[in-house]
């Protein structure tokens, strides 16, 4: 039987194949890097040395076959390579789960002024649709993800929505109170910025968020989106899922048909193996 093949677990590999799921399509997803238990990385965030305990990189050593940047052994020296004068540090996970397990899981939406630059600004390009083509996407994907954010549209940004949050917006912190105050007086309105945690409640079987002050780089109880938190729930629906298998080639049946092909991918005992797959779209 042919099936839809996705590579990688992170965020938008595991959003699909759950659509792919309930639509009643089998897939396969191929992970790089090796799956772990939340225990094992809490673990190792607590051994990070105090000095270190801003890497967010630091509970998640990478695998030789699944390379990502680490601070300690200076791999984005050597793996990851940027140019340019305004290059990024950025940091990525090649684990189960991909890179939403160190996210901050803030979730802003473009605006539809930030759609349309071009035509208002002069700079950059407009993208191809507008706002409103874009955005029952992401009311599904909020619902997906459980993301929590203020009902009241005056605290919306942009207000211009199809459905509601899934969650109310997490309350501001005394200090972010107090700041709220502050700026006001300066004619700023400081508004709650839509996160993928669950704010005083249980969704999606994670636990409501308890405050512990480690989203990145680890929410202890999966309070906060990670991919990782949905891929058993992926495999109960029928998916399976390979780890530390590394695809390095997609072979299309060009001649025939360009929907359908192999996957090649190489596992840690460096074996060479494809699976058949099927383009669906």
């Amino acid at each position: 039987m042919l099936k839809s093949i996705i590579v990688g677990t992170g965020v938008v590999g595991a959003v699909i194949a759950e659509q792919l799921l309930d639509a009643g399509h089998s897939v396969q997803m191929i992970e790089a890097g090796p799956r772990v238990s939340r225990e094992e990385i809490v673990e190792n965030f607590r051994n990070v040395p105090l000095g270190a305990k801003g890497d967010t990189s630091a509970p998640y050593p990478p695998r030789p076959w699944a390379p990502h940047p680490f601070a300690a052994d200076k791999l984005e020296d050597e793996y990851l390579q940027l140019t340019g004068p305004d290059s990024y540090a950025q940091t990525y996970v090649r684990y189960a789960g991909g890179t939403t397990w160190h996210w901050a899981g803030t979730c802003w939406r473009l605006t539809p002024e930030d759609m349309g630059l071009k035509s208002l600004h002069g700079v950059g390009r407009d993208w191809p649709f507008d706002y409103d083509t874009l955005e029952p996407f992401y009311v599904r994907t909020e619902h997906k993800l459980g993301m929590c954010g203020p009902s009241n549209p005056a605290l919306q940004w942009p207000a211009r929505r199809s459905a509601p949050y899934p969650m109310e917006a997490l309350p501001f912190s005394p200090g972010e109170q107090r700041f709220t105050e502050v700026v006001k007086t300066l004619g700023y309105n400081n508004i709650p910025v839509a996160q993928a945690r669950n704010s005083g409640v249980s969704y999606d079987e994670r636990s409501a968020c308890c405050s512990s002050n480690s989203c990145v780089p680890v929410c202890p109880i999966g309070a906060k989106y990670d991919a990782a938190t949905s891929l058993e729930r992926i495999e109960r629906k029928g998916a399976t899922i390979l780890v530390d298998s590394v695809v390095y080639k997609v072979e299309t049946n060009a001649a025939t048909d360009s929907r359908s092909g192999e996957v090649l991918y190489y596992t840690t005992i460096s074996l060479r193996l494809s699976v058949p797959y099927e383009a669906t779209f």
